[in-house]
């Protein structure tokens, strides 16, 4: 219905969502954690625009049940005069709803409702829409697993768009199939050729490169986030990931300058703030390495409060801190802090 509405006028832009990664033990995210990867239904952090888009974006078919004939390469290119029943229920259900908003304006019972009504034509020959949509239905009832399978099958229908395969290996990367996503955001990258893709680029680079970093292929990383830089030259959580992986290559003192860099632009930011402590703390500067994490720390209570934060970001920073305070000879502050990484991350 979404594809129809669009047809008649209605805007083609639907909004972004934010989906946490999850922790992992790398350099993405603020501290720890893996990247916020935005979402967006017709493309997974935007869909292919631009310079000649006409060639990449998916058709915008109705959704159309029934035998394939001779003519179902024309049909399915057609807006139907008249809709089948289970067409006609989901219109029905969404004919308030503002486009321009998304999906994300549908609570879970009406998301449902809607995922009810596709399924009804899942038996049926159906297009790469279909199925994309399906997987944004999946994906918004927090079924991922459901997800990739609807997706995997609108990227058998077309398997040169790129966008389909940066959100099958957004997907993988947050299950931890770190060789899969790597495939799969490869073949993203590879496919946004024109200037329109460049900031999308960036992002599936800027995974592709924590995929390698999981695996510690820091050689790999360092070159993708190296091009994802390039393409996104003020984008300082990529210029950080750059110094985190320094720090874990043994290189903590080149990376004080990357983490100084991104203050520069950012001061407040607790993933630069964080690793610079953690690069004093690896030369030895306890004095600074103190001041850097007590600085993260303050904005994590801040963020803590008024949104929430991952506990695992949590813990990294309490623990640095606890080690600090050790080589500081102080023994009292370092156990409160161990204790608060503990509570932070669940352990016992």
């Amino acid at each position: 219905v979404e594809m129809q509405r669009r047809r008649h006028g209605h805007d083609n832009g639907i909004d972004a969502r934010v989906v946490d990664r999850g922790l992992v033990a790398g350099p993405l995210g603020e501290s720890a954690k893996a990247p916020a990867v935005v979402e967006r239904a017709g493309g997974v952090a935007a869909g292919v625009a631009g310079d000649h888009a006409a060639a990449q974006r998916p058709h915008m078919a109705a959704v159309h049940a029934g035998d394939d004939t001779i003519m179902s390469a024309v049909v399915d290119r057609q807006i139907p005069t008249r809709f089948d029943p289970q067409n006609r229920a989901i219109i029905m259900l969404t004919r308030e709803m503002d486009f321009k908003k998304g999906t994300a304006i549908l609570d879970s019972r009406m998301m449902q409702t809607l995922l009810g009504s596709y399924m009804e034509l899942i038996n049926a020959r159906q297009s790469y829409d279909f199925y994309y949509m399906l997987g944004v239905f999946y994906l918004n009832l927090g079924k991922d697993f459901e997800a990739l399978k609807a997706w995997k099958a609108a990227r058998d229908l077309d398997s040169k768009n790129p966008q389909i395969h940066f959100d099958i290996g957004t997907l993988y990367y947050k299950a931890g199939r770190y060789d899969e996503a790597i495939r799969e955001l490869g073949q993203a990258v590879g496919g946004m050729i024109y200037p329109s893709q460049k900031p999308n680029k960036a992002i599936a680079l800027r995974m592709l490169g924590a995929a390698y970093f999981q695996k510690g292929n820091y050689n790999a990383a360092q070159s993708v986030w190296t091009r994802a830089l390039a393409s996104d030259p003020g984008n300082t959580e990529i210029l950080a990931d750059l110094g985190a992986l320094k720090i874990n290559s043994g290189q903590a003192s080149q990376a004080v300058d990357d983490f100084l860099r991104v203050l520069r632009k950012d001061p407040d930011n607790i993933k630069a703030l964080s690793y610079l402590g953690l690069a004093y703390f690896q030369t030895g500067r306890m004095g600074q390495a103190l001041e850097y994490l007590k600085k993260a720390e303050v904005f994590m209570n801040r963020r803590d409060v008024s949104s929430g934060m991952n506990p695992g970001q949590k813990a990294e920073i309490h623990k640095t801190l606890g080690q600090v305070y050790l080589k500081m000879n102080n023994p009292a502050a370092a156990v409160s802090q161990f204790e608060e990484a503990c509570r932070s991350s669940g352990t016992p």
